[in-house]
């Protein structure tokens, strides 16, 4: 793995991750702390801000009886219930459709 970093322009630093034959390309706003994973840097509004104009998100699959074996979920976690096959969030007492 190597880890480059360039200069801050405007309080954003840019860097270069490459493993193997994956790079990521991405940028850390100083002043606000939000992320970018892809060219250009993250949105203020976004705490991470994925760039592509060619691929999604991926979300961490579950089964149900996964999905309900965590213990104390977080308000407003996401996962895709794969029993199902959907996007669920949890609203703080219990699972629903995304």
């Amino acid at each position: 793995m190597s880890v480059q970093y360039q200069a801050a322009f405007g309080g954003v630093y840019r860097y270069i991750v490459t493993m193997g034959n994956n790079t990521v390309i991405g940028a850390i706003d100083g002043a606000d702390g939000s992320t970018a994973i892809g060219p250009n840097a993250p949105d203020p509004s976004a705490a991470l801000d994925v760039q592509s104009t060619t691929k999604g998100v991926g979300v961490p699959a579950l089964t149900t009886a996964q999905k309900l074996a965590i213990a104390n979920p977080k308000t407003g976690l996401l996962v895709f219930d794969s029993t199902l096959a959907a996007l669920q969030v949890y609203n703080g007492t219990a699972w629903a459709a995304a």
